[in-house]
């Protein structure tokens, strides 16, 4: 069964505004028309009319030399492309924006490039260059005194704990940027913190707990009309019910996910609640629902150019041939999965793939080729990654 979903806390596709004296002349309003186009293609999930408008704004702003519109914009793409699973772009373009940032010496902008970075190689299970960004991130906030940008980090701080089966800690990360979220009144970042605190119960096996932070979310998302969030936090509350054994609840709340992601037009979401409930009909057997589920959730993702969901979905139609032991069948599709993670760098995919490649070998009576697999998922484990200093 899928993994709840953890919900970072960045600044989503930021727009500047810039006071007169520091726009760029007469295309600063061209400039800024593309930027707020794109970001609303990019709230909407249209990557593609967002990746033109935001081209066509980071063309016109380097022609002014407008450095910190440049920033932006190269932000923005290292976000589009995080988002969609290009994690190698999603570097590139952001450590782009980090260049710019660093010259000009804006705190604020180093804090939210650095945030990015680490969230970056967080979403890919890079643990320890995520906590090497996020740390420098956290340090330059108190330098400044902001109280927001500190509860951000704190936030962020907790998911990488939890990566890595630290939860006390994370516990006391999400729990203190919750009450610093409250008592700025932000309801965004107290829903997504509530969302999170789920996500750590749950995966410490006190699922009693994890549906009430996640319902309590819920609530939030509700009132401030957040129809994404509470898409995600009724997901994660079917995830919940699933991974207990209550397939009907599971199978009410995931179908109540995608109605209300679908109402938002949130289609990368759209695809993920597909996957879900594949995962979901796959496990009772049910794979002619199953299957059904899961082309629609790689329809979803080829039409927005998703590869990290597009190499979820065949990673899941591998787990249905294992679950009718056609062995052939989820070899194939397990690499096929794998190829997809190695080319965005997605080091958990990647692992992933390779511990399942060796489960289905051990099935079907290949030992040694088995456990030359696991082998290499274990190595990936013990890798340490060459450090990389900010």
């Amino acid at each position: 069964m899928t993994r709840v979903a953890a919900v970072s806390l960045v600044l989503a596709a930021a727009v500047l505004c810039f006071s007169p004296g520091t726009a760029p002349g007469q295309d600063a309003g061209k400039i800024q028309k593309f930027l707020e186009e794109g970001l609303g293609h990019f709230q909407q999930g249209d990557y593609r009319k967002a990746t033109q408008q935001w081209s066509r704004g980071y063309q016109l702003a380097k022609k002014a030399r407008a450095r910190e519109w440049e920033k932006e914009f190269l932000a923005n793409f290292g976000l589009l492309y995080w988002k969609l699973g290009y994690y190698q772009n999603a570097v590139s373009y952001t450590k782009a924006a980090w260049k710019i940032v660093r010259q000009s010496g804006n705190k604020q902008g180093m804090i939210d490039i650095l945030t990015q970075l680490g969230l970056i190689y967080w979403d890919t299970g890079d643990s320890r260059r995520a906590a090497a960004y996020l740390d420098a991130a956290v340090k330059i906030a108190r330098e400044i005194q902001d109280k927001k940008k500190i509860g951000n980090a704190q936030a962020n701080f907790g998911l990488v704990h939890n990566d890595r089966g630290e939860y006390r800690e994370a516990l006391e990360n999400i729990e203190s940027a919750l009450n610093i979220s409250r008592e700025l009144g932000d309801q965004k970042a107290v829903g997504i913190n509530l969302n999170n605190l789920g996500v750590v119960y749950w995966e410490m096996g006190n699922y009693e707990k994890a549906i009430e932070n996640f319902e309590r979310a819920r609530g939030i998302t509700r009132t401030t009309g957040d129809a994404a969030g509470e898409s995600r936090s009724l997901h994660n509350i079917g995830i919940t019910y699933a991974t207990t054994g209550d397939y009907r609840k599971a199978s009410t709340y995931m179908k109540a996910a995608l109605d209300v992601a679908k109402k938002a037009g949130d289609k990368k979401n759209i695809s993920e609640v597909y996957n879900s409930i594949g995962s979901l009909y796959a496990g009772f057997g049910h794979y002619r629902n199953a299957v059904a589920y899961m082309q629609e959730a790689l329809r979803t993702s080829r039409e927005i150019g998703d590869k990290k969901g597009i190499e979820s979905v065949i990673a899941n139609f591998g787990n249905v041939c294992l679950g009718y032991k056609d062995h052939k069948r989820a070899l194939s599709y397990f690499q096929s999965a794998l190829k997809i993670a190695r080319e965005i760098g997605d080091r958990e995919g990647i692992r992933n793939n390779l511990f399942q490649i060796g489960v289905v070998y051990w099935n079907a009576g290949n030992k040694d080729q088995a456990i030359s697999y696991f082998n290499q998922a274990f190595s990936l484990d013990k890798a340490s990654a060459s450090e990389e200093n900010p």
